[in-house]
């Protein structure tokens, strides 16, 4: 996949991306994150996981505060308000059904980002009350796109919205 843009989706300023061998090339090997070494070693894949999907860097933001920063040891994200995560696209259908099943309730909710870190399980939660506007701020500061994903996954809802018209 050389020559092509990262795939990604930014949520909250949670930016996630799919561990693929291009990602772990970009460290030396005695520098690699261990735990996605020995995850994209042995085989991230499965029938129930087609992608193993981490969370690449934190874009700081008064929605994501308390969490550090920056890069943030690469977590690999295991479930989402429960749901266990097959792969990227997978990730942003389910946020935007918890996302539209807040808004259709009127309940305060949050995403709960189940995480698998080098020093084990963590949970990274984010309330969904101002994502829009968390989500737009983010996007307009660090200069990414306002669908808050790469493009790829742009023409992938546009083509799913066209095939159910």
């Amino acid at each position: 996949q050389f020559d092509v843009r990262p795939r990604f989706f930014m949520c909250g300023g949670l930016v996630f991306q799919p561990l693929s061998h291009e990602y772990l090339q970009g460290w030396s090997s005695s520098e690699r994150p261990p735990h996605l070494q020995n995850l994209f070693l042995r085989g991230h894949l499965t029938p129930e996981r087609t992608e193993a999907v981490m969370i690449s860097t934190i874009l700081a933001d008064e929605a994501n505060a308390g969490y550090d920063s920056g890069w943030v040891g690469a977590p690999v994200v295991q479930a989402v308000n429960g749901q266990t995560i097959r792969n990227m696209s997978h990730l942003i259908e389910v946020v935007a059904a918890e996302r539209a099943k807040a808004a259709a309730t009127g309940e305060e909710s949050f995403l709960a980002f189940d995480v698998l870190m080098s020093s084990g399980p963590f949970r990274l939660v984010l309330p969904l009350a101002g994502l829009d506007d968390a989500n737009a701020r983010v996007c307009s500061l660090y200069g990414l796109p306002s669908e808050c994903r790469s493009h790829h996954y742009v023409l992938e809802a546009e083509a799913a919205a066209q095939t159910t018209a």
